[in-house]
């Protein structure tokens, strides 16, 4: 049960974060100089810090400039389908240590 708390966790941050993406965000400083950027689903993965699970095959292919497969639009359709991670990987991967991010138990 735990572990599909945390998928389903997982698949709830994505759909918050999605409520964002597109936006523009602006901050301005006192000496008036800006910095800009846009929000994009695409950047998901990396701002929640799956790329630190490098214990877990998908997410090193991921992390791997020269794999054009796995990128950040197949690890999200993995999140829709709640197949990103399995109880067998959550049990041998660091995901104690990335759990509070997402989990909250």
């Amino acid at each position: 049960m735990y572990m599909e708390d945390c998928l389903n966790q997982l698949l709830d941050k994505f759909n918050e974060y999605k409520l964002v993406a597109n936006f523009r965000m602006e901050y301005i400083f006192e000496d008036d100089s800006v910095i800009s950027f846009k929000l994009k689903q695409t950047d998901f993965p990396h701002l929640l810090g799956l790329h630190k699970l490098i214990d877990i095959p998908v997410i090193r292919q991921f992390n791997d400039k020269n794999n054009l497969v796995i990128g950040a639009k197949y690890i999200i359709s993995k999140i829709k389908k709640q197949e990103l991670l399995t109880e067998n990987i959550i049990k041998r991967s660091d995901w104690v240590k990335f759990k509070s991010k997402i989990c909250f138990v």
